[in-house]
């Protein structure tokens, strides 16, 4: 079950940024930016970005919990899921003072949380700096790296913590 929600989840956030790129055909600044390149397209494509984070949050949530049961750093599961699904339901971030507070606190706290559960209960250091590598390769390459860093950052954080989790339901 483990497996599969998880698997579930990362091909739903695959997809969404393979099919978000593909549409835009540019890098957007970030990932929560996409939210305003689809309300461009259509005033509700825009909810796409939210469903999507808390699609992939809630079924990520229920694995993650279940994989590091008995833990004493599963709180990290739990406040990374929990605001992921923050960022979605906050979309606006260039709206409210509030909304874009939420968003902004919540996605840190969701990449902090990753990166440690990633560093200190997986110890996938090499994981992150190969994804590091490779997004800078790419990043360069399409020459977004000042215009894009944080999807690349935020891209770096979603596949080091897709490939950690996966690596760690494989061993435990």
């Amino acid at each position: 079950m483990i497996v599969i929600l998880s698997s579930i989840a990362i091909s739903i956030f695959i997809l969404y940024v393979v099919i978000s790129l593909c549409i835009f055909q540019k890098i957007p600044a970030s990932l929560s930016n996409t939210y305003y390149m689809y309300k461009e397209k259509k005033e509700w494509l825009k909810y796409l970005f939210s469903i999507i984070m808390v699609s992939v949050a809630g079924l990520l949530m229920p694995a993650w919990l279940e994989a590091t049961e008995g833990s004493y750093l599963q709180f990290l599961s739990f406040l990374t899921c929990a605001a992921i699904m923050f960022v979605g339901t906050a979309p606006n971030f260039k709206g409210t003072k509030l909304e874009s507070t939420v968003h902004s606190a919540s996605a840190i706290i969701a990449a902090i949380c990753a990166m440690f559960w990633c560093l200190f209960v997986v110890g996938s250091w090499g994981i992150i700096l190969g994804y590091l590598i490779l997004i800078l390769g790419l990043s360069l390459i399409t020459k977004t790296l000042k215009t894009s860093y944080t999807f690349w950052l935020e891209m770096v954080a979603f596949l080091s913590l897709y490939t950690s989790l996966l690596i760690y339901n494989i061993v435990a």
